[in-house]
């Protein structure tokens, strides 16, 4: 590597004030301001306060949001032995009272009141507190969050039952395979190194073995806290609307009490594998039972700590070229042999002292069945690398113009996510490269160090770490024979903390020819034995980065007469609020054409000003919605299709643009965004391929394994999921069973997939696109018409035949209650999952601002009740389902502390006291705290051009069209009354009332702890018996179903459509009976024309 390189290419400039705002606090010593990308409309302060701790201030005038994180360069590494998951432990119990603020709950429901969110993370070498609320009340919470790490208080009370929440999770953890895969890593790695650390805790851990050996766990808490929660080894950012010099003085006065222990940040020997365990000779081969099935390798070297090699970053390099899936590519050569469905390369575990750089890949059968020929192509891929050193420059170029390009057109993130990332990197970069180093490059390439990460790249470097459900059995017969030692040797060894069995083979004993193989590929052999070659320049870069202005508008669209709320008396302040600062922009987009089949929107971007686009295109299908077999035709033909346009897509993601093709509801969904220059060409390409790729009966064969995996393990692992998926079975259209999806897949040959597709390709459809962002009218209307002839072998479907999604009615038939319930089909899971769920009405915007301030008021006080005093599970939650137009309130407990009926009751208790205690003594100061923050969430501007377009798309795809929806909302919001809410939740949810309607969904877990599942009982709220649902199909047909959607509205179409061609009389007839209507505004000028005009109020 070289010795000394140019300083790197600057980028970004540093946008701060010219006079430091701490050079006015005692003790603070201004740091250099970071240099950010051109759309970040933040000022930015660096400072260190007196007691040690950095920070980084961001003023960003207008935010709705406020947000700060705290990164701390500690984490389970640094667990005491005797205590593993302590750090994990501290982490938890921060959030549980300080000296200052000794409520428990205190923080969670200041956040929750405050439209925010809260959480934290512990890795190995740090760990994580942030939180985000209304921007107005940021500095409120900052001082509570100060606490955390001045006076935590650690009572023994809170000790105690936190200790379940950790168990709870550890039980989540311990279903997961990719959790399980990694232990057994970590305990081949050597017992000394603190990698090799058991880092969740659980009960075991944390209470049964410290008490067995004398051990104070909260002693060790409050001494751990005390050492390594030190200022010198925080990290702060903190993210507000106030002026920097306020923001400035907040933090000081919050966090100068912080104490300074002077603890040396944690360093650990870099060296992992213990060098002298015969039987870990590396490469170490490892077979991982699973409790999913899957075929997966990954291939894991470590190197040196990549942190000191930021202005060259030749680890990205080799990542990028290892894992290309264009032509050429590793994961070409692999996928046509029908060996690879997927693969991914880069650094991970990245650490201060050391990292890995991992391959995974996952494999089909047949590919699993050749293991030992899939870690020979990697190798001869590496050799290509190595011999063509130095690499064309072009490579070097290409990837150092995209990561400049991508700088430069950066959009704001959320304030949350930027706080987080930014404290993060002040561990890794200097403070003034925070933003900008990611991106930055030194003149020029350095082969040498290149080289050198490459040379690490060997087989005596690497374990090799095969994960598969039933091994040894799963490597076929054909390897077992070549190889017994390794690919039939039993796994006879066990992994104590998630009981994984495991077998670690050194394959320099067992299988040493492999080995000497792997250790002399050639360039020759890559290209003769597998055809790899290195990518070629990427024809999907961007060239022309000209920013588009919007054309001469039709006339100006007044707003639709809705009826809005008469606003409650006295007047709460939260519409004023809520529209100060920067909000979204609501008007509507243009429809450029219209007739049958097929319908074009469009939006010119007047508000982020970056050369990019998002185009949207849904395509209608009445074929795709109608049983089980065309729902796993549409999902096996989406998986083929991406498939067969990787080598040409993959390009194009490299080059910043971005894309997905699915099977949704409807029929098929397509999205690209990035760039807006080729954006068109992309979309092309997938279009076409809808239309007219050929499909290979060879691919057929191995994407109908890979979803037949995928359908096999629905259900294994959490409840939960299981638990929405019923729930959405029997209250959706067009789902079913997972075993009816398997039916299907179990009968489906190539020749009736081939014919399913055939016979929708030449079906009745409806399309709908939207344009947004850098395209002017003109450019949208031509390139649309490019993609409609691609369509031309559908036949148009009229907009009176779409599929009708419409959810069933609970009210419908008997009065109810209803219970769903399932065993898990998970042998080892321990879980169980209640999710019950009250039906509200027929969605409309009033009763959605009473759903969503409900659940603001429910959800935290429903996860302290339930999580953190009845330690009823580690997964406590309310949010809305909104399935087919119909609002419920849905509540989910996933744990295994309690039975079914248990955590039942428990939720209806805390509905009692919630109806009976809490809502009737809300305050009006609560009730209009609490609806300001909302309503100011709900205004927030989007960060984001494609975040902008997914909404306006929202309303598009749902048929519903109310681009002011937030407007709207906020409108009903502020007509909330304290009398009001009450009304509406009793309604909805006292066991008294006849319009209460319930349904509990419960998944029973196999194996646990409390017994077996009991019967479904009487609902604990009214005494009545559960009507049980044994069949949620059943129960669907037989339901009185919801509305569908409301037509289009022509007091939108007529001012706006620009080519209208609709032949459906059903359509024309509605349009002639409100044509009237639509003219009766003919005469305002009080609209915008869509996209043509900044709606930033």
């Amino acid at each position: 590597m070289a010795d000394s390189l140019p300083p790197r290419r600057l980028l970004g400039v540093a946008k701060g004030p010219e006079e430091h705002p701490a050079s006015r606090i005692p003790g603070a010593t201004p740091l250099v301001t970071p240099r950010t990308f051109p759309a970040d409309k933040g000022e930015y302060a660096a400072f260190e306060l007196s007691n040690g701790l950095q920070v980084i201030a961001v003023s960003r005038p207008g935010t709705k949001m406020g947000a700060a994180a705290m990164n701390v360069n500690v984490g389970y590494f640094s667990d005491p032995q005797a205590v593993p998951g302590l750090a994990h432990f501290c982490e938890h119990m921060l959030f549980l009272g300080t000296a200052k603020y000794p409520d428990e709950s205190y923080y969670a429901g200041l956040v929750a009141s405050r439209a925010g969110e809260e959480n934290a993370s512990t890795s190995r070498e740090n760990t994580e507190y942030y939180f985000g609320v209304d921007a107005d009340h940021m500095i409120e919470v900052l001082d509570v969050f100060a606490q955390f790490f001045v006076a935590p208080k650690f009572s023994a009370s809170a000790t105690a039952r936190e200790l379940h929440a950790i168990d709870e999770e550890f039980n989540e953890e311990y279903v997961d395979d990719d959790i399980r895969a990694v232990q057994v890593v970590k305990a081949c790695t050597g017992s000394t190194h603190p990698y090799s650390a058991f880092d969740c805790g659980n009960v075991v851990s944390l209470e049964e073995v410290p008490a067995a050996t004398g051990v104070d766990v909260r002693a060790e808490l409050m001494a751990f806290h005390a050492k390594w929660y030190s200022a010198n080894l925080m990290r702060l950012v903190v993210y507000g609307a106030e002026p920097l010099p306020v923001l400035v003085d907040a933090i000081a006065a919050s966090f100068a009490d912080v104490p300074n222990m002077h603890t040396p940040p944690p360093r650990f020997d870099p060296a992992l594998l213990a060098p002298d365990a015969p039987q870990h000779q590396r490469p170490l081969l490892l077979s991982v039972a699973t409790l999913k099935s899957m075929y997966t390798l990954e291939v894991i070297w470590q190197w040196p700590s990549v942190r000191g090699l930021n202005d060259t970053k030749p680890h990205e390099l080799i990542g990028h070229l290892v894992g290309h899936e264009g032509e050429g590519s590793i994961y070409a050569a692999l996928s046509a042999r029908g060996w690879l469905k997927s693969l991914s390369a880069g650094v991970d575990t990245e650490t201060a002292d050391f990292c890995f750089f991992s391959v995974e890949m996952e494999l089909t059968s047949l590919g699993f069945a050749h293991v030992f020929d899939v870690v020979a192509a990697l190798y001869a891929y590496l050799a290509l690398l190595r011999h063509a050193h130095p690499l064309p420059s072009w490579i070097w170029d290409e990837k150092v113009s995209l990561d400049a390009t991508q700088f430069a057109h950066k959009s704001e993130v959320r304030a949350v996510k930027w706080v987080r990332s930014l404290a993060e990197a002040m561990h890794e970069l200097p403070i003034d490269a925070v933003i900008s180093g990611p991106y930055e490059y030194a003149p020029a390439f350095d082969p040498d160090g290149l080289a050198t990460l490459l040379d690490a790249l060997i087989p005596e470097n690497s374990i090799i770490l095969c994960k598969a459900k039933d091994l040894p059995a799963a490597y076929g017969p054909n390897a077992s024979a070549a190889w017994p030692a390794v690919f039939a040797a039993p796994l006879a060894s066990h992994e104590p903390w998630y009981d994984v069995d495991y077998a670690a083979i050194s394959l320099p004993t067992a299988a040493p020819d492999v080995v000497a193989s792997w250790a002399s590929a050639s360039a020759v052999d890559a290209a003769a034995s597998w055809d790899l070659a290195l990518p070629q320049p990427n024809a999907f870069i961007a060239t022309d980065f000209a920013l588009c202005e919007p054309e001469a508008s039709p006339p100006p669209l007044p707003p639709p007469a809705r009826p809005l709320p008469t606003p409650a008396d006295p007047l709460p302040p939260i519409l004023a609020a809520a529209e100060s600062g920067e909000v979204l922009d609501t008007a509507p987009p243009s429809l450029l054409v219209w007739r049958t089949g097929w319908e074009v929107w469009h939006k010119t971007d007047t508000e982020f000003r970056v050369p990019k686009g998002l185009i949207k295109l849904r395509l209608r299908l009445p074929l795709a919605t109608i049983s089980p077999h065309a729902a796993v035709c549409m999902r096996l033909w989406m998986a083929l299709l991406a498939d067969a346009l990787i080598s040409i897509v993959y390009p194009a993601s490299v080059a910043g643009l971005s894309f997905s093709l699915s099977h949704v509801t409807e029929g098929i969904a397509v999205s690209v965004s990035g760039y807006s220059h080729k954006l068109f060409d992309l979309l092309s390409v997938l279009v076409e391929a809808i239309a007219n790729e050929e499909l290979s009966k060879g691919r057929f064969v191995m994407f109908r394994e890979i979803i037949g995996r995928s359908l096999a393990n629905a259900g294994l692992g959490e409840p939960l999921p299981l638990a929405r998926n019923l729930h959405d079975i029997a209250i959706s259209s067009f789902k079913w069973e997972i075993t009816e999806y398997r039916r299907a897949l179990a009968s489906l040959t190539y020749d009736s997939f081939a014919a399913f597709v055939t016979s929708v390709r030449t079906s009745s459809a409806a399309a709908t696109l939207y344009v947004h962002g850098n395209f002017t009218a003109s450019r949208a209307r031509t390139e649309s018409a490019r993609i409609a002839s691609l369509l031309d072998n559908f036949v148009p479907l009229p907009r009176s035949c779409f599929p009708a999604f419409r959810s069933p009615l609970l009210a419908a038939g008997p009065a109810g209650p209803w219970v769903l319930e399932r065993l898990s089909p998970d042998p080892v899971n321990i879980q169980s999952a209640v999710m019950n769920v009250y039906e509200v009405s027929v969605q409309s915007q009033e009763a959605n601002a009473f759903v969503d301030l409900l659940v603001q008021l429910l959800d935290e006080r429903f996860f302290t009740k339930l999580r953190t005093e009845q330690q009823l599970g580690y997964t406590v939650s309310v949010g809305v389902s909104g399935a087919g137009r119909v609002s419920r309130l849905r509540f989910s407990v996933q744990g295994s502390a309690a039975s079914a009926p248990e955590v039942d009751a428990a939720i209806e208790a805390f509905l009692a006291d919630f109806l009976g205690n809490v809502l009737p003594n809300l305050t009006q100061d609560e009730l209009e705290t609490n609806l300001a923050s909302l309503a100011a969430l709900t205004l927030k501007k989007k960060t984001s051009l494609v975040a902008a377009g997914a909404r306006v798309w929202g309303e598009l795809s749902s048929l519903e069209y109310l681009f002011d929806r937030p407007h709207v909302e906020v409108a009903h919001l502020a007509a909330i009354t304290r009398s009001s809410l009450l009304a509406f939740a009793t309604k909805v949810l006292d066991p008294a009332s006849p319009l209460r309607r319930k349904l509990s969904v419960r998944v029973h877990a196999a194996a646990s702890s409390v017994g077996p599942p009991p019967p479904p009982g009487v609902d604990p709220a009214t005494g009545k018996p559960y009507i049980v649902i044994d069949d949620p199909l059943a129960f669907r047909a037989a339901a009185t179903l919801a509305p569908a959607s409301d037509k289009l509205p022509t007091w939108f179409i007529v001012p706006h459509v620009t080519e209208l061609d609709h032949p459906d009389d059903a359509w024309n007839a509605m349009l002639a009976s409100e044509n009237g209507h639509a003219s009766a505004y003919s005469g305002s000028d009080s609209g915008s024309d869509s996209g043509s005009s900044d709606d930033d109020s």
